[in-house]
């Protein structure tokens, strides 16, 4: 779903594209600029994305400036590429997150724990236990669950704790239901997506938010490690 020209600008620096690698092989590019090694491509999940790819502010500033107003959303942005792109327009919202990676050849354990996968019919239950709806919508998490690798743990025939991969491969929506909370439930969901991501041959990193503390400690556990802030953004538009 990339092109030449595409793939050869994502592989200059791995670590800091991986998400727009993960997400263009699951979705089809709706548009890209390119100057130099800079460049800006879209593709459609639940909004229409920008993503940001390369190293040099000069090059990427004429990119944001030239096509301003092709979308307001930007995708897994990099801190130092806020100020480019509120140079073109005035900030609606940003989510915070700090990336966590996970060595290939770090060992983790097996789940504990009977693991099952979500299906696109428990798109509604998932949406109104998230945190999260301020970003996300009922389409996405259906298109999720059809598509990225989900995990889950069952009581008496319903989901007590779960998670499953966002549109760029990365491990996200962990929850666990109050009451089955200090369980080890969301180590083993963890544990499960890895080794399912593993098995596919897929690198295994997530997003997660300054403020929250227990998630944080869980992939610190695991052996994931902090890597770089990063933002999703939307602009006012016009």
């Amino acid at each position: 779903m990339i092109n030449q020209e595409l793939q050869h600008i994502l592989d200059i620096n791995p670590q800091a594209t991986i998400a727009t690698r993960g997400y263009y092989t699951n979705y089809p590019v709706k548009a890209y600029a390119i100057k130099n090694d800079c460049a800006l491509i879209v593709g459609y999940t639940d909004q229409m994305w920008i993503h940001c790819v390369g190293q040099d502010k000069n090059d990427l500033g004429v990119l944001l400036n030239e096509y301003k107003g092709l979308s307001p959303y930007f995708y897994s942005v990099e801190e130092w590429m806020l100020p480019l792109i509120l140079a073109t327009g005035k900030e609606e919202w940003r989510m915070e997150t700090m990336r966590y990676m996970l060595d290939p050849n770090v060992i983790v354990p097996e789940p504990m724990n009977e693991i099952v996968s979500l299906t696109p019919d428990h798109t509604s239950y998932v949406f109104e236990h998230t945190n999260y709806r301020e970003y996300t919508d009922m389409d996405y998490i259906r298109d999720r669950l059809e598509q990225g690798i989900s995990a889950a743990i069952m009581k008496d025939g319903k989901p007590v704790a779960w998670g499953f991969t966002h549109d760029d491969g990365a491990l996200g929506f962990l929850h666990v239901l109050p009451e089955y909370r200090r369980k080890g439930y969301a180590r083993d969901i963890v544990l499960a997506r890895i080794a399912k991501k593993r098995e596919f041959g897929l690198p295994v990193y997530c997003n997660i938010v300054p403020d929250n503390t227990p998630t944080i400690k869980l992939m610190e556990s695991l052996g994931f490690k902090p890597d770089r802030k990063i933002f999703w953004l939307k602009l006012h538009e016009a």
